[in-house]
């Protein structure tokens, strides 16, 4: 066993009861967690046993193993970027209807007519600079 598997394989072994730990518990969305415990399983048997990689990329026609795991991270980084950019312009939209609305509540709020009769952009203006809090 050489100095990289020493350091690596517990780390990797941690990772690993830490992922099935969160998939007994049962919390959140299952496919993420069980794709936690694959890639840390795999990740840990691929620096165990690195001939394996490179039998899997002979049968694939690739060669070496080593280039099966640049290909196979190269397609996972570029999925993960997408998912991000996507997830990313989903959270700006949803923002952005939320920050509409609340805009549109507030002005509705603003221009209601309060009980003194006067609406509220007189009141604001007929009070202190320090008190216009305590109107809304």
């Amino acid at each position: 066993m050489i100095w990289f598997q020493v350091i690596t394989l517990p780390l990797f072994g941690a990772l690993l009861l830490r992922s099935l730990r969160q998939l007994m518990r049962g919390s959140g969305l299952r496919a993420p967690r069980v794709f936690s415990v694959v890639v840390w399983g795999l990740a840990a048997l691929a620096v165990a046993q690195p001939e394996w990689t490179t039998r899997v990329a002979v049968r694939m026609g690739i060669g070496r193993g080593a280039d099966l795991v640049l290909y196979v991270l190269v397609i996972a980084f570029l999925g993960a970027c997408f998912h991000s950019y996507n997830r990313t312009r989903q959270l700006e939209s949803h923002l952005t209807g939320v920050v509409r609305h609340l805009a549109i509540q507030d002005g509705l709020q603003r221009w209601q007519q309060p009980k003194g009769g006067m609406r509220q952009e007189e009141a604001w203006r007929k009070t202190e600079p320090g008190r216009f809090n305590e109107i809304y």
